[in-house]
Order: structure tokens, then C-alpha cells, then sequence
């Protein structure tokens, strides 16, 4: 929903749309969030019963979710930029199984070939390195979290992958 422009800088405050009429970005990025296949239960969606990626009734939900995402932050012509989720480095319980990130990376990338040329798709487990490589460890020391040695390294990354180093 739309807020006043003024706290729109808040922590606790979010809105895409006041954020996109505010600032107009040529480029938006955003990311696929494991946070998104824990199980979950969601009002008036496979009765209220806890549900999550894989079933369809999620799937399609998660579908939903970024399609109006992917509209709402291509509206005003910027081009998106979604890093697909990495899995995580961490026990293997349902929520971290890795093939719930890949099924939702899935999922993400068939509305981004949907979306046409102003979404494209960032291979950030890549950038990663597979889970308990040395690449992976130095770069998200938790597992989850990018490391303060990963930060460093992620910007020239990323601003490279969507062609923004100033490199040509």
C-alpha cells in the first residue's frame, strides 16, 4: 500500500509502490527468499493447513505472489534483476531441503521468461559456491548470511551481472 512519502525510509515501513513513485529506478533487484519455502500456513489457503513449496496449492500461491511482484516492480519501466535463491548451508530439515529453493527458483523463472526482456534471472548460488565449498564458507559464514568478506565481494559482482561496472 501506499505511505507518506516521508517514512518511506523508515525500517519498519515498506511499500514498493510508494518506493517506485518516489524514487523511479532504472533498476530494481530483488531475490528468491528461502524465507519462502518454510512451511507455512496461510489464511484461506489449503484450509488454513500448513503447507509450502512443492504442493500445488503453494506452488501456486508462490506463482500468484511473484507474478504481482515481477508487474509491481516492472511497472514503471525499470528493469528487474531477481537473484534465484542459494540453498542453505545448514541441517537438512524440511524448511532447508534443497530442493524446495530450486523448486521455487523454478517457479520464479518461468515468470521471468513470462515477463519478456525486463526480468532477468541472477545465478547467485553461483556466485555462492556450492554449500560447504571453500567459496561458500568464506562467502556466507553462517550458511544463510553474507559474510562482511562476501559483502565486499558481492557489489563489484553484482553490478557487473547487470552490466553496470562501468566496463562497457
Amino acid at each position: 500500500d501506499p505511505v507518506d512519502p516521508a517514512v518511506v525510509s523508515e525500517y519498519d515501513v515498506v511499500s514498493w509502490t510508494t518506493i517506485l513513485d518516489v524514487f523511479r529506478p532504472d533498476v530494481v533487484i530483488t531475490h528468491v527468499s528461502p524465507w519462502d519455502v518454510t512451511d507455512r500456513r496461510v489464511p484461506g489457503l489449503n484450509n488454513d493447513e500448513w503447507t509450502h513449496v512443492g504442493e500445488p496449492v503453494y506452488d501456486d500461491y508462490a506463482r500468484s505472489e511473484y507474478g504481482e511482484a515481477i508487474d509491481l516492480l516492472t511497472s514503471t519501466g525499470a528493469e528487474l534483476y531477481i537473484l534465484e535463491g542459494a540453498p542453505l548451508n545448514r541441517e537438512i530439515t524440511p524448511q532447508n531441503d534443497p530442493a524446495r529453493i530450486l523448486a521455487l527458483n523454478e517457479i520464479v523463472a518461468s515468470l521471468a521468461d513470462e515477463a519478456g526482456d525486463a526480468v532477468t534471472m541472477v545465478d547467485y548460488p553461483g556466485w555462492v559456491g556450492p554449500v560447504g565449498s571453500d567459496q561458500e564458507l568464506a562467502r556466507r559464514d553462517d550458511g544463510v548470511h553474507i559474510s562482511d568478506e562476501g559483502l565486499i565481494e558481492i557489489v563489484p559482482w553484482l553490478l557487473e551481472e547487470i552490466g553496470l561496472d562501468g566496463g562497457g
